[in-house]
């Protein structure tokens, strides 16, 4: 692997990380233990978690994402499942969403330019996805990637080998999301933590699932109308209503099929007698659903995780009367320490409105004589408007003014606007700079284990 050219920047010091946690982390363990003990081993549960091989004598901590290489407000929640779990004797799973369509082979970077200025670039582990097609139909990857862009930290190298090192470990994997998880995992591990990875598409091999699927099929108007009706409470939370027509006695479900060399498809009641279960994954909702019905005490959410899994919650209160697992929220904001002079919004705005007013401003130029005759003319067209004369004529003289002034200054109006348009081009480094969504590995171990000791101490 050649890195490149490579170019420091200032290391930022004493950044302590921004932690979201909700409940309080202290309450947790009182959540999981009551769960456990209310809930216990019932058959379905103890069924359920035999079929994909989970534990069935202590309490399950579960968080999870896409096969992506994310970035610490999501690595934030896998430190506070494993907070949790030790304080409760637990075990804890790595959900990973493989029926998604995503691309577990981008790596996004922050790097410099020829010019030194900040943008980004991205590492290609393997080749794009085809739209639409889902994660664990991708084969593995068995690419070993060149970077020959400079990067915008010396210290983002060893991040980059770890993960290319990671992807090349596995890539004997029967699938992308496999080859992503694993290595993801191994990441992890570089950061003491130790989790059980499941992957969303072996949810269909249980009988939870089967079930689940039966009374769909058994009534399925008032499986969408419950699925909707709740989904209707929270109109902000990004999910979709799933299709219903009673006249035609269409009911979408909350399901994709997957196959190999196809796009996921979606899923309605009148497809279930001809889909082989084995193709069925369920989506996001009905996924947390399957989890938290049977399958942890406590499911650790993100931000937008938690929005749209109120959702499931009240869905399955009214669909089977049943509360499910309760969930918690973890997220956080680590930055890359990027330094960048680029000018804020406001400078940009000023340097912009400055090129448009010098045109019609000579005095933002300095030529107080063309600005005083420009005012004169604004005096005598506002005067004449007032006393109900037509002051066309005397516009047009100013108009010829402001020509010949524009004329004049040709060389200063046209540097005003280059200066805007470069002070806009690098207003785009702030928001490099700033970015929270760097992949986690690209920071510094010592940054991370900041975050992970930060959110433990949460606990106690």
């Amino acid at each position: 692997m050649n890195d490149g050219a490579r170019c420091s920047a200032p290391t930022l010091t004493g950044a302590v990380p921004e932690i979201d946690i909700r409940p309080a982390a202290r309450s947790w363990a009182s959540m999981i233990n009551t769960r456990w003990a209310s809930h216990g081993m019932r058959a379905q549960t103890r069924r359920f978690r035999e079929q994909l091989g989970l534990p069935t004598d202590q309490p399950i901590v579960t968080t999870g994402h896409q096969p992506t290489m994310w970035h610490p407000g999501i690595l934030s929640k896998y430190f506070a499942a494993d907070s949790a779990a030790r304080r409760v004797s637990g075990h804890v799973v790595w959900l990973v969403a493989d029926q998604d369509a995503v691309d577990p082979f981008l790596v996004r970077l922050p790097v410099l330019d020829a010019s030194g200025s900040l943008t980004t670039s991205q590492l290609r582990l393997g080749l794009a996805p085809l739209a639409g097609h889902a994660v664990s139909m991708l084969p593995a990857s068995d690419a070993d990637p060149l970077l020959n862009r400079t990067l915008a930290l010396d210290s983002m190298s060893g991040g980059i080998e770890r993960i290319v090192n990671a992807f090349k470990t596995h890539r004997d994997a029967p699938n992308a999301a496999v080859q992503a998880g694993e290595a993801t995992a191994d990441l992890l591990g570089d950061l003491g933590l130790k989790g059980q990875l499941l992957y969303a598409t072996r949810l269909n091999t249980t009988d939870l699932f089967a079930s689940l699927v039966e009374q769909i099929r058994e009534d399925p108007d008032r499986f969408v109308l419950t699925y909707n009706a709740a989904v209707a409470i929270k109109p902000h939370a990004g999910v979709s209503m799933l299709d219903y027509s009673e006249i035609n006695h269409r009911h979408e479900l909350p399901l994709w099929r997957i196959r190999p060399d196809e796009p996921r498809q979606r899923v309605f009641e009148e497809d279930l007698d001809s889909v082989p279960i084995s193709e069925l994954a369920p989506r996001a909702l009905l996924m947390t659903a399957l989890l938290r019905l049977a399958g942890c005490e406590l499911f650790i959410h993100g931000a937008g995780g938690a929005e749209y899994d109120w959702i499931t919650e009240e869905w399955i209160r009214n669909w089977l009367g049943v509360e499910i697992a309760p969930m918690s929220l973890t997220s956080a904001t680590l930055r890359l320490p990027l330094e960048t002079s680029a000018p804020t919004s406001q400078g940009v705005d000023r340097a912009v409105w400055a090129a448009q007013h010098a045109r019609h401003d000579p005095a933002l130029l300095g030529d107080h004589e063309s600005a005083e005759i420009k005012q004169a003319f604004v005096d005598r067209i506002r005067s004449m408007r007032d006393a109900g004369e037509n002051p066309t004529a005397v516009f047009q003289e100013m108009q010829q003014l402001l020509r010949s002034y524009r004329k004049k200054n040709e060389t200063s109006l046209q540097g005003l606007e280059a200066d805007a348009a470069e002070v806009a081009r690098r207003a785009g480094e702030r928001a490099i700079a700033q970015d929270r969504t760097w992949a986690f590995a690209l920071h510094e171990q010592a940054s991370l284990k900041m975050l992970r000791d930060a959110i433990d101490r949460t606990f106690d």
